[in-house]
């Protein structure tokens, strides 16, 4: 599986989510902790609460016909793939009046660990873009502008998180744990990755991290045990052009055509 078409599983996987909390919850209100109930690690709250609505499934993922800070008008329930060139997030899940941004990091398993590690300078460069680009934009879920209606920034990395220092491996038992700890931790000024930290430090958005046991754990045994699985997707992208996503400020309908669909199989060795 490569990154463009993990993209497009998660797009599938979190509307997949939605019917299944209707389908046997009890509730329709959720959290940021509740809804990745895998082993996460939570770099900084506050844990914003939003309401799940029923999702009306696609055989396709939806795609933004455009970078998130250059779009107008509302959009509509459901979860899509980046426009071309966004920076900082790949999808946008959409609840009701509230909004995730996930970004994935995608990386093949060697010898049962991810040969790039997830590093902290990643997380910070990731946070600040995605809320820039937010900050930017126009965009409007359930009437509310996009950057007051985001509940969270979820980065999904398919890697192994980088080693805490000695201090941080005999305190903090998780690697996950550890590689908060790591992130939470400022950098000396002058130092390379000084300037990224001190963007970083200026945002306010939650920010959850799952590295790949969490997520392993959280797409279930199929995904962990078989080291693959089978999936439909488009060859094509719900990638239609609605006539409110635009900078002209009408509202952002998006009219779905017919994608074919094929199966394939989709090792992560």
């Amino acid at each position: 599986m490569g990154a463009e078409n993990f993209e497009r599983f998660q797009a599938l996987f979190e509307e997949l989510h939605k019917w299944a909390f209707h389908r046997l919850g009890t509730k329709k209100n959720t959290n940021l902790k509740e809804w990745f109930r895998s082993p996460y690690g939570l770099l900084r709250g506050p844990n914003s609460r939003f309401t799940v609505p029923k999702p009306d499934l696609q055989t396709h993922a939806g795609q933004l016909p455009g970078r998130v800070g250059t779009l107008t008008g509302d959009l509509p329930q459901g979860s899509y793939v980046e426009g071309k060139n966004q920076p900082g997030f790949d999808i946008v899940t959409v609840m009701r009046r509230r909004a995730l941004v996930l970004e994935n990091k995608w990386s093949r398993v060697n010898e049962g660990r991810t040969a790039t590690p997830l590093d902290r300078l990643t997380v910070w460069n990731k946070v600040s873009k995605a809320t820039t680009e937010l900050q930017g934009s126009l965009l409007k879920v359930g009437s509310k502008p996009i950057r007051k209606a985001c509940a969270g920034f979820v980065l999904m990395a398919h890697r192994d998180p980088a080693r805490g220092t000695e201090t941080e491996q005999s305190t903090v038992s998780s690697p996950l744990q550890q590689f908060v700890q790591v992130c939470k931790t400022p950098p000396e000024p002058g130092h390379a990755h000084f300037q990224a930290w001190e963007a970083y430090a200026k945002t306010t958005a939650s920010v959850l991290i799952l590295d790949r046991a969490a997520i392993t754990n959280t797409f279930g045994p199929t995904f962990s045990r078989l080291r693959g699985f089978f999936f439909s997707f488009a060859d094509q992208a719900s990638s239609q052009r609605p006539s409110g996503c635009s900078t002209t400020g009408t509202n952002c309908n998006f009219a779905h055509h017919k994608a074919s669909t094929k199966r394939r199989f989709c090792s992560f060795e």
